[in-house]
């Protein structure tokens, strides 16, 4: 295995916490609170217009990505991870919010799976 794809394969299992992504969620909902409001307080001070696209980078299991798309409802938010667990922890979780703003999807933020220019913002909190 190369340097490269032992590093791309421990940042996709988070050194072992993708494994465990509602304990991550639950545990980073009350230790990065102050860093998660921020990030969010951030984002809607931009004041985007409607219809406008933000990407959350290192999105985990989407926590941040869904306080944007509450705080900015007439905004579309799309979280990527490199972690298949977290995003599955993050899609489940959108759909019982009925979050209908956002969207999340495996990716590498090297090589992001969209196209250029397809976002008016972005965020990360940790990454």
């Amino acid at each position: 295995m190369t340097a490269t794809a032992h590093r791309t394969r421990n940042h996709a299992n988070m050194y072992g916490m993708a494994r465990h992504a509602r304990a991550y969620d639950l545990l980073s909902g009350v230790l990065a609170r102050p860093l998660y409001r921020r990030v969010v307080a951030d984002v809607t001070k931009v004041a985007l217009p409607a219809g406008s696209v933000v990407l959350d980078v290192g999105t985990g299991p989407g926590r941040v990505a869904r306080l944007i798309a509450a705080a900015c409802p007439t905004v579309e938010v799309e979280g990527v991870d490199l972690s298949p667990e977290m995003i599955g922890r993050a899609t489940s979780t959108a759909v019982t919010t009925s979050a209908r703003n956002v969207r999340f999807q495996v990716g590498d933020v090297a090589a992001l799976p969209f196209a250029d220019k397809r976002f008016d913002g972005a965020s990360i909190a940790f990454g």
